[in-house]
């Protein structure tokens, strides 16, 4: 089956998808980047992008596999010619390959090249294919010694000659005195490594397309569900407004109920002060009686009485007007802050599966068995319990190894089983102990000098 995948797509950047080239390098991660990439990594926090670990300027170079995969395509891809001729700008096939110089030479140019060069390995490329020819030119044999590269260096993963490794391992002594047979490594890895590459690889794009499947699918159904959810809240929206209208309406009845009745009060108490002005201007007709001269004593003393009990009976009432009348309403206020409300709605959007949002390789240690892991939220520390080494390891959140704490209770260790955190970033770690769990109660605010938990504050048997 022919593959999609073009050349170019082969040798991209890690971080910027750029074609590679001779100018690239690859991290001791082996992660590999184009010139401009390394340039930032280097001069940032000299982080790789992919995997986080550390890097150093030291010695970066390009893996051999990818200088010889382009050096391949851009022999693929142009005539084999003459490299000395095409110096003078002609165009002549190359038939033979120096080894040594590492061109392609035509026979006259092969003629000069013995007189001057007398030691050097060539090949004759004339009556082989094409094929062939550029794998002779691209075999990456050791100049110096004149030896295949049989020699694997595990620790750098480079591959040397027998008498290079000898020098490899004299420059560099923390890499194995031995070497690993290059082609015993091969073997293994076309039997078990490939294989296993290559089942994970599968598995990978399983699920990449699956994912990509859901992606489509709720890409198609966003759309749908924007405009049901909208129709809904338009129907909500419709609904809450007729049963505004007529709680509305009912307010207002009442409203015109309560003015009504407010109404009937009102001229109720106009037509009693007008009936009451009307015996005034008897009482004041009498009064003027009784005042006048001619007026029978008696009369002015019982008949003062009278009308002074008449209005001492009234001057103790309230004759003050009914202030302006004024509705207080809180609708207004409600329809107000409901429209504010509103207008701060925020609209979020629920996934329905867990995404991954970082990720954090713990890096300078590499804990055996992972126990259990809080994390902290003063300083966003992770603790993590490491089974194996009964130590708990604390870690940055970029992932660097803070410190290892080993856990001992009275001389004895013992292994971290679970762990929760207390408020004040106090660890309680739960350990198996004889037949049944003892709990300890430890702090995190460690000194950077500690290397050892003292005295925990053991609580009773579980």
């Amino acid at each position: 089956m022919a593959s999609n995948v073009t050349e170019e797509e082969t040798f991209q950047c890690s971080k910027c998808v750029e074609v590679l080239d001779l100018a690239s390098r690859t991290l001791p991660c082996l992660h590999s980047f184009c010139g401009s990439c390394v340039k930032m990594i280097l001069e940032g926090n000299r982080l790789c992008p992919q995997c986080l670990q550390s890097v150093t300027g030291d010695e970066l170079r390009l893996a051999p596999f990818l200088v010889r995969s382009l050096r391949r395509r851009h022999l693929e891809s142009r005539q084999l010619n003459c490299d000395t001729c095409s110096e003078d700008g002609k165009e002549l096939t190359g038939q033979i390959w120096c080894q040594d110089c590492q061109k392609l030479l035509c026979q006259t140019c092969e003629g000069f090249h013995k007189k001057f060069q007398t030691r050097h390995e060539t090949k004759i490329l004339s009556g082989v294919s094409r094929v062939e020819a550029i794998r002779v030119i691209t075999i990456d044999d050791c100049r110096q010694h004149r030896q295949s590269k049989d020699a694997f260096c595990d620790r750098c993963n480079v591959c040397m000659c027998d008498a290079c490794y000898v020098n490899h391992v004299t420059a560099s002594p923390q890499c194995p005195s031995r070497p690993l047979s290059v082609r015993e490594e091969a073997s293994k890895g076309k039997e078990k490594g490939g294989p296993t590459l290559e089942r994970e690889l599968c598995q990978f794009e399983i699920n990449i397309r699956a994912t990509n499947e859901r992606t489509r699918r709720s890409i198609d159904e966003l759309s749908t569900d924007c405009d049901t959810e909208c129709s809904k809240l338009w129907q909500d929206f419709e609904t809450f407004i007729e049963e505004t209208r007529l709680k509305l309406g009912e307010l207002c009845e009442n409203m015109r109920g309560m003015a009504s009745e407010l109404e009937r009060k009102w001229r109720l108490s106009l037509k009693e002060r007008e009936e009451l002005l009307g015996k005034v201007k008897i009482w004041r007709h009498t009064l003027g009686h009784l005042l006048s001269d001619d007026t029978d004593d008696e009369d002015v003393v019982c008949g003062l009485r009278l009308v002074g009990a008449e209005l001492s009976a009234r001057l103790h009432q309230s004759f003050a007007p009914p202030d302006k009348g004024h509705w207080f309403v809180t609708f207004p206020k409600w329809c107000h802050d409901s429209l504010e409300s509103l207008k701060k709605e925020i609209i979020d959007w629920t996934s329905g599966h867990l995404q991954l949002e970082s990720e954090c390789p713990l890096q300078g240690s590499n804990p055996s068995l992972i126990s259990s892991i809080v994390a902290s939220d003063e300083d966003n520390h992770v603790f993590v319990g490491d089974w194996d080494s009964e130590s708990i390891l604390e870690f940055r959140d970029s992932g660097e190894l803070v410190g290892q704490f080993p856990l001992t209770d009275g001389g004895e260790g013992f292994r971290p089983w679970d762990m929760c955190r207390l408020p004040e970033d106090i660890l309680v770690v739960c350990c198996p102990w004889g037949s049944g769990t003892r709990t300890h109660k430890m702090s995190t605010l460690f000194l950077p000098s500690q290397q050892n938990v003292s005295s925990p504050s053991s609580l009773p048997p579980k």
